[in-house]
């Protein structure tokens, strides 16, 4: 028998389910649900949404861990800055010093998509001994980490150019926001058009759209800047790792699954069939499933 789905939550319920926190000079939006007695279950969320992406499976994850997801600078209910660099660097300095402040001193990393650049970051400053708690392990879902293996969306394209990224910032529009993101979707269902408001109203709000093209220069850092270093993070991971991923997804491909488990050491390759970008909300059951079969079996 499927566990049973709540009613999808508003931006306004999704805000009191939350707190805002002082982090580096920057008001981070924090969910922070679950037994304190258990394990700690960070979640990192993908570009260009939210927390709110969780919503779905944060009940069975919160019955067995502790879980903690915060929206990243720039997005969501998070602070919005115009001085503010919005490097994979700055956002790793952010949760860390988020989970510092929660008193974290050991945690399983969940992570999906743009999420997953901050894992590598975190995989790589692990490598060399620079990190202020213990990472158990980490679970990577569906993301284009692979820039020339990835298949970006055009408006990705036209973010990522600086010539074009001011345009396609003030271009971006609540349909045009929906139309791109059902196309990551491989069974849309009837519901995701309400999940995809509440999302939008989360990106637009407090100069969200014109954030989206700063925060878009992760693309920038994946491609070029950051490609050396996270791959050898990639490649020196010692701790165990779940790729986790939905099959029929058009932007972080097989491929780029398949590449992840044969270069990661300890890794554990589980897909999802016929789930596309967002398994976590196309497919909560299953996802949820996985996620705590792997990190249960955890030594």
């Amino acid at each position: 028998m499927p566990r049973p789905i709540a009613a999808i939550p508003s931006l306004d319920a999704w805000l009191q389910r939350g707190t805002h926190r002082e982090q580096l000079g920057h008001r981070l939006f924090v969910l922070d649900v679950g037994p304190r007695t258990a394990p700690p279950l960070v979640l990192l969320h993908g570009f260009p949404s939210a927390s709110y992406d969780f919503w779905r499976v944060l009940p069975t994850l919160a019955r067995e861990r502790r879980v903690i997801v915060h929206d990243h600078p720039g997005l969501g209910l998070s602070a919005k800055p115009r001085a503010y660099g919005y490097s994979i660097v700055d956002q790793t300095a952010h949760a860390l010093a988020l989970w510092r402040q929660l008193g974290l001193t050991q945690v399983d990393v969940l992570a999906h998509d743009y999420g997953c650049s901050i894992a590598t970051e975190l995989m790589f400053r692990r490598a060399h001994r620079d990190l202020p708690l213990a990472v158990r392990s980490f679970t990577l879902v569906n993301s284009g980490l692979y820039y020339a293996m990835a298949g970006l969306r055009p408006v990705q394209h036209l973010l990522r150019l600086h010539c074009t990224r001011p345009l396609a910032s003030r271009l971006g529009a609540r349909w045009l926001y929906k139309r791109a993101m059902r196309q990551l979707w491989c069974t849309p269902g009837a519901e995701l058009d309400a999940e995809l408001d509440v999302l939008w109203q989360m990106t637009a709000r407090d100069g969200g759209k014109v954030a989206l093209g700063w925060v878009s220069e992760y693309l920038e850092e994946r491609r070029v800047l950051y490609t050396a270093r996270w791959n050898e993070g990639i490649r020196r991971l010692d701790a165990p790792a779940h790729v986790l991923w939905g099959d029929r997804d058009p932007v972080g491909v097989p491929a780029i699954a398949l590449r992840l488990h044969e270069e990661l050491p300890n890794a554990r390759l589980t897909w999802l069939p016929g789930v596309g970008h967002y398994p976590m909300l196309e497919a909560p059951e299953a996802f949820a499933d996985a996620a705590l079969h792997f990190l249960n079996g955890l030594a």
